[in-house]
């Protein structure tokens, strides 16, 4: 495999994890703003945290099929599928995530204020 494609591999490999700390750290400080702090629940459920839990499902979804697509390489398979459906969830998290980024500076404008 070229150097580039190593590199993306190991980026996609940790980003899951990357993912999932972060999700949890933020349920962590929302739990203590409702427990600790008295916010309602009302106040803690936002669509920002739905979007970041979806996101997370899409980078699974992603890892799953780059690694099908590696074994498909090392098996010298057909990959054709896994790599159609690994651009297509690409696409659609780099929207998300972007929808997410401004999502969350609107949420830091309403915890602050």
């Amino acid at each position: 495999m070229t150097e580039i494609k190593l590199n993306h591999q190991e980026q996609g490999e940790r980003i899951g994890l990357l993912l999932g700390v972060t999700i949890l750290l933020a349920i962590i400080v929302e739990g203590y703003r409702g427990w600790v702090l008295g916010v309602p629940l009302s106040g803690l459920i936002s669509l920002h945290g739905w979007l970041g839990i979806l996101l997370f499902c899409g980078a699974m979804v992603m890892r799953r099929t780059g690694r099908k697509i590696v074994t498909g390489y090392e098996e010298h398979t057909s990959t054709k599928q896994q790599k159609n459906t690994h651009s297509k969830f690409g696409g659609a998290m780099m929207w998300l995530l972007v929808m997410i980024v401004f999502l969350g500076f609107l949420r830091l404008l309403q915890v602050l204020s």
